[in-house]
């Protein structure tokens, strides 16, 4: 198989060409098997390189339509009766579909305290669940959370924080005693009955059921996964993202 071949079914054809292309125009030379043989054995760092700057800059055009395309069709993510963290009428509201063992999670969560301190009054955080099947602990997490909420949001809030603030006391948990341990410690620590917020188990393993079928209908591939104003921020950072909603 020539050498063309080889490096077009590696990095793909049509960047591969387009390089190509270039190279032989700024140097003015016709593109052959021989002189790209050539090519590449002078300058391969030049010719890699200019591959890879290619791939770059065709995979942020990509992006960049995606998010157009997504800022003229935003999804249409369900918040009723969901906990927020924020004022209820903030014109920009953040979605985050997280998991209570991701460490990225836990980072997320105090980056996010601190874009709505930064954005006061203008942001409102919505948790839903995306309990990844690695991670024991935050199934059962995410539906004790959901449990709590029923009684009331702020201890709802108190639980999330009492997890992500205190992360590394929960981030190796993997038997179900230490597990169901745990879960007495942070009901005990926010003040309330354990046996009172199992009443309402049932209904919350719903609530995160329902949430495991949205992540698969977005096709999420990871935690922590956000939408802003119904935009994804996987091709964005989510500051800029926030920013081009914030008047």
């Amino acid at each position: 198989m020539k050498t063309f071949q080889i490096i077009a079914l590696v990095i793909g054809s049509s960047i591969v060409t387009f390089v190509i292309t270039v190279l032989f125009t700024i140097n003015m030379v016709s593109i052959t098997p021989e002189n790209l043989s050539k090519v590449i054995k002078e300058d391969p760092l030049l010719f890699l390189t200019t591959i890879q700057e290619t791939a770059k800059l065709a995979d942020e055009k990509r992006q960049k339509k995606q998010l157009a395309e997504e800022m003229k069709n935003p999804k249409q993510i369900e918040t009723k009766g969901r906990v927020v963290f924020g004022p209820e009428n903030a014109p920009v509201t953040i979605v985050k579909f997280s998991d209570f063992q991701c460490g990225y999670c836990a980072r997320a969560a105090k980056n996010m305290a601190s874009l709505r301190k930064k954005h006061e009054g203008k942001l409102r955080l919505v948790y839903r669940h995306f309990p990844l099947r690695g991670h024991p602990f935050a199934k059962p997490t995410a539906e004790y959370f959901e449990a709590v909420a029923l009684i009331s949001h702020d201890k709802a809030r108190e639980f999330h924080d009492e997890i992500f603030y205190n992360f590394p006391l929960y981030a190796r948990l993997s038997e179900e005693k230490e597990i169901n341990e745990a879960i007495d410690s942070i009901l005990e620590k926010i003040g309330l009955n354990k046996s009172d917020v199992e009443e309402n188990l049932e209904e919350a393993k719903k609530v995160v059921s329902a949430d495991l079928e949205e992540v698969e209908k977005l096709n999420l591939q990871g935690t922590p996964s956000f939408f802003v104003n119904g935009v994804s921020a996987k091709n964005i950072r989510i500051e800029e993202l926030i920013e081009k909603f914030i008047k």
